[in-house]
């Protein structure tokens, strides 16, 4: 009988400590998979995947005169949506007048999977990644350039050297198409040039991050 009670102690004992060595590693396993998950959160973003806002850099090479700048451009709402109207604030400057040969490149890219694979958007019917003449593009997109006109300028393609932008202003989308708004929904880049026809140098680089509704 005292075996047996000394043997059930032990017995408790013994299942006690593997209750305790369980319940342990339970919560490392999951302080490990809280960690992993933090990890790869962190990585997602740091790739773009957690893209909170429309961002921008410039691009322009080392050398090559720039043309303009572009100081500040925000949009709401943010992502914006390809079909619903947006809210820009922009400031941007022109230093010279626009040559009369330049030429607007721009490619758009839809960003994929966790490694950001970029797709590229086709170009129909002038429109998506496309290079146009600049007066071309102007016309193109006279709705939604012209807000950013200083006040009295004439809105055509005698673009002079001056500073253009606006406080909030409301735009309406163009006309994508159901395929440049398929592509370049989701997470999207886009790069947008200045570039001489004559020269082929590029007087004006910027390239946009974010995410876009269709």
């Amino acid at each position: 009988m005292k075996w047996n009670t000394k043997g059930s102690i032990l017995f408790q004992h013994s299942c006690g400590s593997l209750v305790i060595m369980h319940s342990i590693g339970f919560f490392v396993n999951t302080a490990r998979i809280t960690k992993m998950k933090a990890i790869l959160i962190t990585l997602a973003c740091i790739i773009g995947l957690c893209q909170a806002k429309i961002t921008y850099e410039n691009c322009l090479k080392k050398g090559n005169e720039a043309i303009a700048e572009l100081r500040h451009f925000e949009v709401s709402p943010d992502p914006p949506s390809f079909s619903k109207n947006v809210t820009v604030t922009l400031d941007a400057e022109l230093f010279k007048d626009m040559p009369e040969n330049l030429m607007i490149k721009m490619n758009i890219y839809k960003v994929t999977g966790i490694f950001s694979i970029p797709i590229p958007a086709p170009c129909l019917m002038g429109v998506g990644s496309c290079t146009t003449p600049y007066c071309t593009f102007l016309e193109k997109y006279k709705e939604q350039a012209c807000p950013f006109f200083p006040e009295g300028a004439s809105c055509d393609c005698d673009i002079k050297a001056a500073k253009y932008g606006g406080n909030k202003i409301t735009i309406v989308p163009p006309n994508l198409g159901p395929i440049i708004k398929f592509v370049a929904s989701g997470n999207f880049r886009i790069e947008l040039r200045f570039v001489d026809k004559s020269t082929k140098k590029e007087h004006l680089c910027y390239i946009f991050k974010g995410k876009a509704l269709p």
